[in-house]
């Protein structure tokens, strides 16, 4: 005996604090697609109404120790006067939610709206079925293999068949047709019920019309319920009442791939998106069953194990900064793995593939850094790079001018605060201060000389430094390349200490330095690469 429970509330931001409910129903909600949903878990729960309601509304209270919450969303509509309607029935051990779609009687308001009902159910049946509800199919005239043609499903309607026919999906003898929008019972199609009045056998009659006359017969007499023609011969490959005649559907050539297995498995889990399901594997029976429409129907999930990213903080230690202490803040967000299965439509297949959500809970911890003693040059920066995953907190690389040890230290009271300590080592070369060395051309009295000098020369403590350069004099032609009048290269550098002023031979003309670098070989300081400065001033004389 199917029992209605209907208790509908007129404005949908009316009810979110009711303190009690059963049934909750409106046109306003923000779920603009066709959807239905069996929720059983306080997560899920929160998670759905949070893209449903409208920002600040708060959570209607749902005991899910005892019950489960049925909700139908009908999609974007385009005008008001629409309603869903819940009758519930046992069934085999599980519970039938049938849903019955009633659209505006008269007139209705032309507006966008968005229907939608939450009804709680029983949490006792291990499984809940939502159907679209049985409805008489009006005739018409037959097809050229003889069938009557059913009205076109609404796309609410292949939902919720879809959803229903995956409790049994392994026992339906043809996979297409438990898809098609119809009750699923025991593994075949229910078949509907005659409609008042009788009819013609494929669950609809010709109602009277309205003004006029009759229509008259199609050709060859009228159907054989109306008294006339010849009956229909079956179909091709004979036939049942079951599947209406012919033969059953072959399977999808090469049978797809095998699923991913479920959590707990040892097998590795994939790591692309696989190919086509076999559509009767039993694992599809304990996917947690949801569906949208977005290219292809999304039948559900299987949840695997939870891990925590892995949070990274990044600490610069710039010139002048070696006395200052640092705060950084990391959070390693807890992350929930699961696979998804989707159902194409087209080519009657399934499909998986991975994928991943935080379920807002996270580790936090925040760095309080200091330095021991330690003597900085004016031009050397540091960098750190700190990692937290879970409660695991570690530096993870440092790039300084020393070896850094560290130590840290919790406060018992203040668990997330961690004080860290770093304690310098041995020295470490670091890259030397590219605006530390300058070379230019100069006119010392008429006297055209490369001058060099070192910003760094006291810090440096007397250490040589290497330079290369190359000066041309400007001959004003343009079709050969200008002379060069002073030239030491990286293979036989000039030695500078402090600074130099080198003569270069030449007359008048215009000079200029071409290209110069440095590097200091054998510092105790810095490392000893080379630094290009590229080209330098021009000058006449």
């Amino acid at each position: 005996m199917k029992t209605p429970l209907i208790l509908a509330f007129l404005a949908s931001a009316a009810f979110a604090d009711a303190p009690a409910w059963q049934t909750l129903t409106g046109d306003a909600s923000r779920v603009a697609d066709p959807r239905a949903v069996v929720v059983s878990d306080p997560k899920a729960w929160g998670s759905l109404w949070n893209e449903h309601a409208a920002e600040g509304a708060s959570l209607p209270a749902v005991d899910f120790q005892k019950e489960r919450v049925v909700a139908v969303f009908l999609g974007l509509k385009k005008t008001g006067g629409w309603q869903v309607d819940l009758t519930t029935r046992e069934e085999m051990g599980a519970l039938v939610v049938e849903v019955a779609e009633q659209a505006p009687k008269d007139f209705a308001l032309t507006q966008l709206t968005t229907p939608f009902v939450f009804q709680k159910v029983s949490a006792a049946y291990p499984k809940v079925n939502i159907v679209k509800a049985k409805k008489p199919v009006p005739a018409t005239a037959p097809s050229e293999q003889g069938s009557a043609s059913l009205q076109e499903t609404p796309a609410f309607g292949r939902a919720a068949g879809m959803v229903a026919a995956l409790n049994d999906l392994r026992d339906a003898p043809n996979a297409s047709r438990a898809f098609d929008g119809g009750a699923v019972a025991g593994g075949r199609l229910a078949q509907l019920p005659p409609p008042p009045g009788g009819g013609n056998g494929n669950g609809g009659s010709n109602p009277a019309p309205r003004a006029g006359k009759p229509l008259p017969p199609p050709p060859g007499g009228g159907l054989p319920s109306q008294g006339g023609g010849k009956p229909l011969p079956p179909p091709p490959g004979g036939g049942d009442d079951d599947n209406r005649g012919g033969k059953p559907l072959p399977p999808p050539p090469g049978g797809g791939k095998p699923l991913p297995p479920p959590p707990g498995s040892n097998v590795p889990k994939p790591t692309r998106p696989g190919g086509p399901l076999p559509r009767g594997d039993r694992r599809l029976d304990d996917a947690e069953r949801t569906f949208f429409t977005q290219g292809m129907d999304y039948i559900g999930y299987w949840r695997g194990s939870t891990s925590f990213e892995r949070a990274v903080g990044h600490l610069t230690v710039k010139p002048g900064d070696a006395g200052k202490s640092y705060v950084l803040k990391l959070v390693s967000s807890e992350v929930q793995e699961y696979t998804k299965f989707y159902r194409n439509p087209a080519t009657d297949a399934y499909y998986w593939m991975p994928a991943s959500e935080s379920t807002g809970f996270g580790v936090t911890r925040r760095l309080d850094i200091d330095f021991g003693a330690r003597a900085l040059q004016p031009w050397e920066s540091e960098s750190f790079t700190f990692s937290l995953e879970s409660r695991s907190l570690s530096l993870e690389s440092q790039s300084g001018a020393f070896q850094y040890t560290l130590t840290t230290n919790t406060d018992p009271r203040d668990p997330e605060t961690v004080h860290i300590t770093l304690n310098a080592g041995a020295k470490r070369l670091t890259a030397p201060d590219s605006n530390g060395v300058s070379a230019s051309l100069v006119n010392v009295g008429g006297r055209l000389k490369l001058a060099i000098d070192d910003k760094w020369a006291a810090e440096y403590a007397g250490e040589t430094f290497e330079v290369a350069a190359v000066v041309r004099q400007d001959d004003g032609s343009f079709f050969r390349r200008d002379p060069t009048v002073y030239a030491v290269t990286s293979k036989n550098p000039l030695k500078v200490s402090g600074t130099a002023a080198i003569d270069i031979t030449g007359g008048a003309g215009t000079f200029y330095l071409e290209s110069w670098s440095f590097r200091r070989a054998g510092s105790k300081i810095s490392s000893a690469g080379w630094v290009n400065k590229g080209a330098g001033n021009r000058l006449k004389k």
